[in-house]
């Protein structure tokens, strides 16, 4: 027996806390979804399994665009021609309904539409018979564990695998999305558990393997970790496993150290410097790249805090390294971390208290301040008070202004 498990593909998902983007960098991007599923696709062929695991979320949204509907079925289709078969869960982002979906199903796939846990039988291309047990979403929340339905190890099956799209539960702590308990789980006997809902890859446990596959190419800025899918197979009596790197995207954090530039030219030298051998080093196809300046002298901070504030500096990295890496490092935000001995604030005011604020700072407050801005067509286009990682970085950008404008008042700490 061998296969893919994957889960938390999120197609149609877009790529958060990216703006401004070149238009060869959008059109790059748009294609990452399909060419994600494209390349799952060409690793089960190539690794010739018996079956691909789709543990949920498979779609960003339950209204799944036709185009999108297209591009899997044919996906689907691509692999029944190869003898490959395809279970299929639906999540909390794309619970399940019927008339969501434009095209049949291929034959080869096989739909958990309900939330009553049900069982189905495989035979692999060795003659193996495989239990396989799950359920799908039907809405967007499931605040119970779904472990009860699920049966014990069929003694018949060669092999048994849970599919399970849901949470570790915690005690005393409200959770919407199916929490389970590891210790039941592990009660079922099962061969493997494929685990859907955390988008960071995580082994929950060894014997047997329960694991989160976690989301195949990552979204946002906290999907650093993501390495593709899992491939299973049965060495001797017992199951293995790896992970199979897509490589088509990575999000990725870098720090310069600037305590001996003297200059701002000095400092674009070594940014630009650090950028371009990042590109030269990078695996993936493309690298989006936060840069963060450490330990950067006060006399330096004040050449460059108003070029910082308005942008214009990381506008001409972003053009800079995106045309020298040929396409594949995009810049997408540049800070400043400024320390308590560099920012002299006046008035007794720390730069723990700044801190301490910017934690307080709540969606609720943010959307409170920009509601007037929102009610003007035009502007509220451009202002996505909905984004969580606009808001974040607009806060953090305020933030980093006002220690870059205190430090420069000068005053004795307190």
């Amino acid at each position: 027996m061998k296969f893919i498990h994957g889960a938390d593909l999120h197609l149609d998902r877009a790529f958060e806390g990216l703006r401004d983007l070149p238009t060869e960098l959008s059109s790059k991007l748009r294609q990452k979804n399909q060419e994600m599923l494209q390349e799952i696709v060409e690793l089960a062929i190539i690794e010739k399994v018996d079956f691909v695991l789709l543990v949920g979320d498979t779609f960003h949204q339950a209204a799944v665009a036709i185009s999108t509907q297209k591009i899997v079925m044919e996906a689907f289709k691509k692999l029944a021609k190869n003898g490959i078969s395809v279970v299929m869960t639906f999540g909390n982002h794309d619970y399940y309904n019927s008339e969501t979906y434009w095209f049949e199903f291929p034959e080869n796939v096989f739909l958990f539409k309900s939330e009553a846990v049900e069982t189905i039988q495989l035979v692999t291309k060795n003659q193996e018979q495989v239990a396989i047990s799950a359920f799908s979403y039907e809405h967007r929340w499931l605040e119970s564990s779904k472990l009860g339905e699920y049966p014990q190890k069929n003694q018949q099956a060669d092999y048994h695998i849970g599919l399970y799209h849901g949470t570790l539960g915690s005690e005393n702590v409200t959770q919407n999305y199916a929490p389970f308990s590891l210790s039941e789980m592990t009660n079922k006997g099962y061969d493997y558990w494929a685990l859907g809902h955390i988008h960071q890859p995580q082994v929950l446990k060894n014997n047997p393997p329960i694991i989160y596959s976690g989301s195949p190419v990552g979204h946002s800025k906290k999907e650093t970790n993501s390495q593709g899918v899992v491939l299973v197979e049965n060495q001797g009596n017992q199951l293995t496993y790896q992970w199979l790197n897509l490589g088509a995207l990575e999000w990725q954090d870098v720090t310069l150290a600037c305590q001996e530039l003297t200059s701002r030219k000095e400092l674009l030298l070594k940014i630009e410097e650090l950028l371009l051998a990042f590109g030269e080093r990078a695996e993936s196809e493309l690298s989006l790249v936060a840069l963060e300046l450490k330990t950067v002298p006060a006399s330096l901070n004040s050449q460059i805090s108003s070029e910082l504030a308005n942008g214009g500096l990381l506008n001409y990295l972003q053009e800079r390294v995106f045309e020298e890496s040929l396409g594949k490092l995009w810049l997408r935000s540049l800070t400043v971390l400024t320390s308590p001995e560099k920012a002299l604030l006046p008035l007794g005011v720390t730069t723990e208290m700044l801190s301490e604020i910017s934690q307080k700072i709540s969606r609720e407050r943010f959307v409170k301040v920009t509601e007037e801005l929102t009610r003007q067509g035009a502007i509220a286009y451009l202002l996505p008070k909905d984004d969580l990682a606009f808001q974040e970085e607009r806060i953090n950008s305020s933030l980093t202004h006002v220690l870059s404008e205190l430090s420069q008042t000068g005053g004795e700490e307190s």
